[in-house]
C-alpha cells in the first residue's frame, strides 16, 4: 500500500506569510532564529529543507500567534508594562506576555476564520510536546514553569501534556492552578463587536497582569531578559520549527557541504562508545561541532530529494495571498496560495551503513564519521518512508542513532550489505543503500546480489583508496573523501543525486 505524504518547502511558508501579510496588513521576514515580532514585523525561521505536514501547521500556527500581537498592536503596551517598575521588570515582562499570549490568540481566533483557531492549537500542541519531551519543567526557573503551563492549560486544558503530568500536592502546582485561573478570564469566548481593543479591555489585561505578578513576586525572578519581548507561543524556538535545525545545529543557510571547515582530532570523551568483540577501541565521541554545521548544510540537497521529479509535482500557486478572500484553511488545503509537494513517501527507502570496525578508531576516523553518518541520516529522516542505520565491524548492529558503542572488530561489508539487501529488496519505489568505509574486505556476491535488486548502492571510500572498493563492489558509486569536509560535501552530494 502507498502512503501519500506531503511535504512543505520554504515557498509554502512564503505563500502562507503572503496571506497573512494581505489579510492582516502586518509585514513578514524570513530568517534565522526563534519566531518573534518587534511589533511591526514578524520574523519567521526559514524552512531550510522540506517539513511534514504536522509540522508546517504548527509553524503556520506560530506564525498566526506572532501576527496577532502586531495586529493588536500588543508590544506598545507590553513595555509600557514592562517599565511601569523598574525594579520587577523581569517578572512583570513575563506576566504580561503570558496574559497577551492567551489573549491575543483567543481573539485572533475571531477576527480569522475558524481556520485559525486549528493553526494556533497545532502550535500549542507542538510546544507542549516539545516541553516535556526536552524536560524544561525542571525546577530551574519556576515563574516561567506556572506561566507556561498556565497558558498551556488556558489553551488545551486536559490535552497538555504538561498538564497531565503535573505532580500533586506541590506548592507549585497549587500556583500553577491559581495563574491558570487569571488567565482563563482573559480569554475571549465570542466574537468581539469591534477587532482592536478599546480602552477598558485592555485596563482587564493589565489587572491580570497584575495579579500574576502578586502571585508570583516571591518566587526567584525569571531568567529570560526582556527588554526587548519576542512573544513566541510559549516554548517556541528554532529548534524543530523548521527542518534544519537540529540539537547542537546552528542556523546557516543551505548548502552543499563545501564550507564545512575540516575537524582534526576527534574529540575524545563519552558518548556511549565501547569495546565489542575484537581489538580494543579507544571511546572516541561524535564530533557535535561537525554534526551541527553539517545539518543545515545538508539542507539544500535533501530538499531535492523531497521534490523528486516523479512525484505528484508541485501545486503552482498564487504568490498573493488575496485570492483567498476569507478562507484562511484554503492557505493549508487545496495548495492554491503555495507551491507544495504531494509525493509518495514510500518510494524512497534508504540503509546507511557505517563502518565502526578498529581502522576507524586506530585512524582516528571516528569522531568525525559519526557527525557526518548521523547529520545525514537526520536530514533524509523526514523525506524517506523508510530509514534504516547500521554500524558495524565483524557483524552488522541496527542504530536508532549512530554512537560507535562496540566498534574495534574487522570490516565485515558482505555481511552488512546482506542486511540491507533483506531490508530493501521487496519494498517498492526508490531504493538506496550508502555505506561509509575505509574498509577493503571483499563483498562481490552481496553488491552484486543488492544491485540485482534494483537497490542503488553508494560508497563513500573514506580515507581510504577508493579503487579497491571498486574491485570489490564492482557496479557501485564509489565516491573518495580523505577528509570529514570532503566527507561531508560527498555526502551532500549522494543526497543530490539520489533525488535524480
Amino acid at each position: 500500500m502507498t502512503t501519500n505524504k506531503t511535504y512543505y518547502p520554504q515557498a509554502a511558508l512564503v505563500g502562507f506569510g503572503s496571506t497573512l501579510a494581505d489579510k492582516l496588513g502586518i509585514d513578514v521576514e524570513y530568517t534565522t532564529g526563534a519566531p518573534r515580532t518587534n511589533g511591526t514585523t514578524i520574523f519567521l525561521p526559514k524552512i531550510t529543507g522540506a517539513i511534514t505536514e504536522a509540522d508546517f501547521l504548527a509553524l503556520c500556527g506560530t506564525a498566526v500567534h506572532e501576527a496577532a500581537h502586531v495586529y493588536f498592536n500588543s508590544v506598545p503596551r507590553h513595555l509600557d508594562y514592562i517599565d511601569a517598575d523598574s525594579a520587577a521588570q523581569e517578572l512583570r515582562a513575563a506576566c504580561m506576555n503570558a496574559v497577551l499570549d492567551v489573549a491575543d490568540e483567543t481573539r485572533m481566533e475571531w477576527v480569522l476564520d475558524p481556520a485559525a483557531r486549528t493553526l494556533l492549537k497545532a502550535g500549542n500542541h507542538k510546544a507542549d510536546l516539545d516541553i516535556c519531551t526536552q524536560g524544561r519543567i525542571n525546577g530551574s526557573d519556576p515563574v516561567w514553569e506556572i506561566l507556561a503551563t498556565a497558558i498551556l492549560m488556558a489553551r488545551l486544558g486536559r490535552a497538555s501534556s504538561v498538564y497531565a503530568t503535573m505532580p500533586k500536592g506541590k506548592p507549585e502546582t497549587g500556583l500553577k492552578y491559581k495563574a491558570y485561573g487569571v488567565l482563563k478570564g482573559v480569554r475571549t469566548f465570542k466574537a468581539p463587536k469591534r477587532h482592536k481593543r478599546t480602552g477598558v479591555q485592555w485596563s482587564r489585561l493589565k489587572r491580570a497582569a497584575d495579579d500574576l505578578v502578586a502571585l508570583l513576586k516571591h518566587l526567584p525572578p525569571p531568567a529570560q531578559h526582556a527588554q526587548i519581548p519576542t512573544f513566541g507561543q510559549v516554548g517556541s524556538d528554532a529548534q524543530g520549527m523548521a527542518f534544519g535545525a537540529a540539537p547542537g545545529a546552528n542556523t546557516a543557510g543551505p548548502g552543499a557541504g563545501a564550507n564545512v571547515a575540516e575537524s582534526g582530532s576527534p574529540t575524545v570523551g563519552g558518548n556511549g562508545c565501547g569495546t565489542g568483540a575484537g581489538a580494543s577501541a579507544p571511546d572516541y565521541s561524535m564530533n557535535m561541532d561537525l554534526y551541527g554545521d553539517l545539518v543545515p548544510a545538508l539542507a539544500e540537497p535533501v530538499r531535492l530529494m523531497a521534490e523528486w521529479e516523479e512525484a505528484d509535482g508541485p501545486a503552482a500557486g498564487y504568490t498573493s495571498g488575496a485570492k483567498l478572500g476569507k478562507r484562511l484553511d484554503r492557505a493549508y488545503t487545496d495548495g492554491r496560495v503555495f507551491v507544495r509537494r504531494e509525493g509518495e513517501g514510500e518510494r524512497l527507502s534508504l540503509v546507511l551503513l557505517l563502518d565502526v570496525s578498529g581502522s576507524m578508531y586506530s585512524g582516528g576516523l571516528i569522531a568525525d564519521a559519526l557527525a557526518v553518518a548521523q547529520a545525514f541520516a537526520d536530514a533524509v529522516r523526514p523525506v524517506a518512508e523508510n530509514l534504516a542505520l547500521y554500524e558495524f565491524d565483524g557483524y552488522p548492529r541496527k542504530r536508532e542513532r549512530f554512537d560507535g558503542s562496540g566498534g574495534g572488530g574487522g570490516t565485515n561489508i558482505q555481511d552488512a550489505l546482506k542486511i540491507a539487501h533483506a531490508r530493501l529488496a521487496d519494498m517498492s519505489g526508490r531504493r538506496v543503500c550508502v555505506i561509509v568505509t575505509d574498509g577493503q574486505s571483499p563483498a562481490c556476491g552481496a553488491s552484486e546480489e543488492l544491485m540485482t535488486a534494483g537497490v542503488r548502492l553508494i560508497v563513500i571510500a573514506y580515507n581510504t583508496n577508493p579503487a579497491e572498493l571498486a574491485r570489490n563492489m564492482p557496479g557501485a558509486e564509489v565516491i573518495h573523501a580523505e577528509t570529514a569536509a570532503e566527507l561531508a560535501s560527498q555526502l551532500a552530494e549522494v543526497a543530490g543525486a539520489v533525488a535524480r
